[in-house]
């Protein structure tokens, strides 16, 4: 688009004394930033990776915004090239470093911490838990002075702990771990995998980080020894950060390798976003794009993936839109929408999420597609897919909710849920609600209504007196399945909306009625025992839900988009899942 104010021009393979102009580029984005005057600039920056932190504290104008802006494909990295590789042989190599590496990647490709079990290996089982000691039955054999760590799936809060390993007992089977003070929620049946140990390094791809003398060396087993060539990891905090500015345009940018986060902003209004791919940015407490305390923020045709932990996340402020965006594959949610519960008279006010397409956060079943919580006002979600998540929209702590034309399609547990009695007044229109474990929408809740969804292979729940229903179509091809269920006064099931209405006097108009989607799917199954049990061609399941497969049948798994051949079928499995090629 056509923007006015004053242009200067970055050019990565520029000579350095450039003035800035089309002949003579400045080299560095931040050379650019600096030399822009007051007002609002244009910075058009050429095809080329920038390893540099891109600081935006200077504002534009409304008629004249500061502008970056890409012309080709420009990256702005927060990587930091990793080199000086040592052949260990063996395909071994080894890198002595100063501070601890915390991630490793070949490229924009993140290497996988080297791990006992196998990443195509059922996890180990706990057998026993006798204060901080696990038993389990087999103990692999590790170097008394390796930094181990422990990752445990912990039944008991659906999510996972990371300890760090004290002591390995092959003889005795034990793994004793290091807690600090507070809950322990580890229990006998979680599941348990160690990583970091250089014994574990004998896979490609694998790496592990060991403290050495005064600092660390990096072990790592590359696919192809010239992958040395290309390592990197995430060095800077943030590859871009907007500090209280006002009237910011990004566009065109990739953006990837800040250790923190992508981009930050944080007390700045009137930020847009557009046509910016942030990938493979952040840490454990990180994520591709924050936005603390900001206003007027337009987020237009971005990809947001693979980042750490969250994709985007929204604190305070007001006025927010996201348009027309994928966000996948991220290590935690894909978006958060909150505001700060200790501020309750400056909520987040304002939010729309139209036309995405946000899919695939459900890592060890607890993270969702989106969330609200923390005092969050008037949200709006319209004319998006929210496809396979541990819940498609976790809400808590919200007022004012419109889902409006929406398809939400594969939940762990729900697809929405309105949670812990303090999220009020959602009105659902014309979406549809297809595969959820536990039903579609948790509804403790006042003020719900629902109004022309279709709720197909789904059970919906009546949780709170203040739900009304009307012209809603209901589908389930299980016989065994109630369509509707009320939880007041108490538990009681229902197979017909008309059956609903005369006992309950909501979903009038609704009906029972196969929608007839083409090529839908007839049952989401999530697998039992998948840690323990699972093996690559093999899926353990619930002998409840065996009943639903024969051999023969077509299956997908996690949305992976290769269809799979049911070749064998048992009491508590199927298997034998053979890739079948499809004719395009």
């Amino acid at each position: 688009m056509a923007h006015a104010g004053p242009e200067l021009f970055v050019d990565g393979g520029a000579g350095t004394g450039g003035d800035g102009s089309a002949s003579a580029p400045y080299r560095e984005i931040a050379t650019a930033l600096a030399s822009a005057p007051p007002g609002g600039t244009v910075i058009t920056v050429r095809a080329g990776v920038y390893r540099e932190s891109v600081e935006i504290t200077k504002s534009g104008s409304p008629e004249s915004p500061l502008v970056i802006r890409s012309e080709g494909a420009v990256v702005i990295s927060g990587f930091d090239p990793v080199a000086g590789w040592k052949d260990e042989g063996g395909g071994l190599f080894s890198l002595a470093t100063p501070k601890r590496v915390e991630d490793l990647f070949v490229g924009a490709k993140r290497q996988r911490v080297a791990r006992f079990p196998k990443a195509d290996e059922p996890w180990m089982k706990i057998a026993g838990v006798n204060s901080q000691e696990l038993q389990v039955a087999e103990v692999p054999e590790a170097s008394s002075s390796d930094v181990l760590y422990a990752l445990v799936y912990c039944q008991a809060i659906t999510g996972e702990k990371t300890y760090r390993v004290t002591a390995l007992d092959s003889a005795g089977k034990t793994i004793s771990l290091r807690v600090p003070d507070g809950a322990f929620p580890v229990r006998p049946g979680d599941a348990l995998l160690l990583f970091n140990a250089r014994a574990f390094v004998t896979r490609a791809g694998e790496w592990c980080c060991q403290p050495d003398g005064a600092g660390y060396r990096v072990w790592f087993r590359p696919a192809d020894p010239g992958d040395l060539q290309r390592t990197q990891t995430r060095g800077r905090g943030a590859a871009i950060r907007i500090s209280g500015a006002k009237h910011i345009r990004l566009e065109g940018l990739e953006v990837s390798g800040g250790s923190q986060y992508g981009i930050r902003a944080a007390g700045s209004s009137d930020i847009v976003v557009s046509r910016c791919v942030v990938f493979a940015n952040g840490n454990a407490a990180g994520m591709g794009i924050s936005m603390d305390d900001c206003r007027n923020v337009s987020m237009d045709s971005c990809i947001i993936f693979g980042n750490s932990l969250h994709g985007i996340g929204f604190v305070q402020g007001e006025n927010i839109a996201v348009r027309g965006c994928e966000i996948a594959s991220n290590d935690g949610d894909g978006i958060q929408f909150s505001g700060r519960r200790n501020l309750p008279d400056k909520p987040l006010r304002g939010v729309a999420l139209e036309n995405c397409c946000i899919h695939h956060h459900f890592h060890l079943g607890h993270p969702d597609n989106s969330q609200i919580f923390g005092n969050v006002r008037n949200v709006a979600y319209r004319n998006n897919l929210l496809l396979l998540g541990g819940q498609n929209a976790m809400v808590e702590e919200c007022e004012g909710m419109q889902f409006s034309n929406n398809a939400f399609v594969g939940a762990v547990a729900r697809h929405v849920i309105l949670g812990h009695g303090n999220a009020h007044n959602a009105d659902f229109v014309n979406n549809t609600f297809a595969f959820a474990t536990f039903g579609a929408i948790g509804t403790a809740a006042k003020g719900v209504a629902l109004t022309g969804n279709v709720f197909y292979q789904n059970t919906l729940a009546y949780e709170s007196g203040d739900i009304a229903g009307k012209g809603n179509l209901f589908w389930t091809s299980d016989e065994k399945q109630p369509l509707l269920v009320s939880t007041i006064p108490k538990w009681t099931s229902y197979s017909t909306p008309q059956d609903f209405a005369a006992a309950r006097g909501s979903e009038s108009g609704s009906r029972k009625e196969n929608p007839e989607f083409k090529n839908a799917p007839l049952h989401q199954v999530v697998g039992a025992d998948a840690f323990f049990k699972n093996t690559t061609d093999t899926i353990h399941l619930k002998p409840e839900d065996v009943r639903h497969f024969a051999a023969g049948d077509t299956i997908e798994i996690n949305g992976e988009g290769v269809p799979r051949k049911v070749a064998s079928v048992a009491a508590d499995a199927i298997g034998r899942l053979l890739p079948v090629r499809y004719p395009l």
